[in-house]
């Protein structure tokens, strides 16, 4: 009896640490730029009260003056959340990189490597599976539960504004065009030398971004003998 009422409690608790979630301090920038105080309401990671950061996907609850809301990634351009001394940042999809990869009103992303490419990852849920058969035969979409899951997808932005999204399925060719501009580069992921894929994307973005401060640096020389 014992066990089973711990047990209940258990269930209770998760499910209340769950929709309530722990509160941070921190602060917003909105659409038209101004910083905004806030105290966000993050989800503990399960069995743990650490923040469980994939929550943030399409929204995080916060209180402004008093008030409750959730911040989507069209209402801000960004969040910054403070956990000890550490400043978390997320940044909107649809005010940073435009419109081409996901709805206005999507999703956010966190900044791995900042450069002439800077490469994002963000989260998103997968359900599997994803279809449920009824016992009349008929088969429609599963709705997220205990068996979807919360994936790592990755974003490489370059200064010109392009942008190429990265997944397991991503072609090489459409990665080489993609850095084109690297001869070199575009060569060895074509060849195979320099997969392009969700396993070597952090190594392609230092790589790129080495090579494009080298140009620039070559520019520099060459303008100053000149």
């Amino acid at each position: 009896m014992v066990v089973r009422w711990t047990g209940a409690f258990l269930v209770v608790f998760f499910f209340v640490a769950a929709g309530y979630g722990q509160s941070y301090s921190g602060y917003y920038t909105d659409r038209y730029g101004i910083t905004n105080e806030a105290v966000f309401l993050i989800e503990p990671v399960l069995l743990s009260r650490q923040p469980d950061f994939k929550t943030i996907i399409t929204g995080v609850s916060c209180i402004e003056n008093g008030q409750k809301m959730k911040l989507t990634p069209g209402k801000c351009q960004s969040l910054h959340i403070y956990i000890g001394n550490e400043v978390i940042e997320f940044l909107s999809l649809s005010n940073l990189i435009g419109k081409g990869l996901y709805a206005a009103d999507s999703i956010f992303l966190r900044p791995r490597i900042i450069g002439p490419a800077t490469l994002y990852y963000y989260y998103y849920i997968r359900h599997f599976p994803n279809m449920n058969f009824h016992s009349n035969e008929t088969v429609a979409a599963r709705r997220p539960g205990p068996l979807s899951r919360t994936k790592q997808g990755w974003i490489i932005a370059k200064e010109d504004g392009t942008t190429i999204k990265i997944t397991r399925k991503s072609k090489k060719k459409e990665i080489a065009d993609f850095f084109s501009d690297n001869d070199n580069m575009a060569r060895l992921i074509l060849n195979g030398k320099d997969n392009g894929n969700v396993l070597t994307v952090e190594k392609l973005v230092v790589n790129y971004n080495s090579w494009k401060h080298d140009q620039e640096q070559l520019r520099a020389n060459i303008k100053e003998k000149s």
